[in-house]
């Protein structure tokens, strides 16, 4: 009986101060949201497997700059394409001997990239 009487003496008071009662309802709302938006993402990025047919045998391309090979770098979608492109050309007709190519590409899965690997 004692939960019945608070929760008609909230009711009261929340009808009695409007602003108040509003703030409440709007920072719970906001709230509810926002926790609900951040478990969606974190849902579908950490929690849920990749929807890819063999997700084991994915890599990353790495782009390494001539001049300094200890460096890679994610290789961008561009920079792809345009090596798989001298690939093919290279492939058709030969090597291709007149510009050199600013960096090199190597894909590497997760497990073969040199931090992962153990130091002995």
């Amino acid at each position: 009986m004692t939960f019945l009487h608070d929760f008609l003496r909230g009711c009261r008071i929340l009808s009695r101060e409007k602003s108040t009662s509003a703030v409440a309802v709007l920072s719970l709302a906001l709230g509810i949201g926002a926790n609900t938006a951040v478990f969606g993402l974190i849902d579908t990025a950490l929690l849920r497997p990749l929807t890819y047919a063999a997700p084991n045998r994915l890599a990353m391309v790495w782009s390494f700059p001539v001049d300094r090979p200890y460096q890679h770098h994610p290789a961008s979608l561009s920079g792809y394409y345009a090596v798989e492109t001298r690939i093919a050309l290279s492939k058709r007709w030969g090597p291709l001997t007149t510009a050199r190519a600013p960096c090199a590409v190597s894909a590497r899965s997760k497990m073969e990239h040199p931090r992962n690997k153990s130091r002995d």
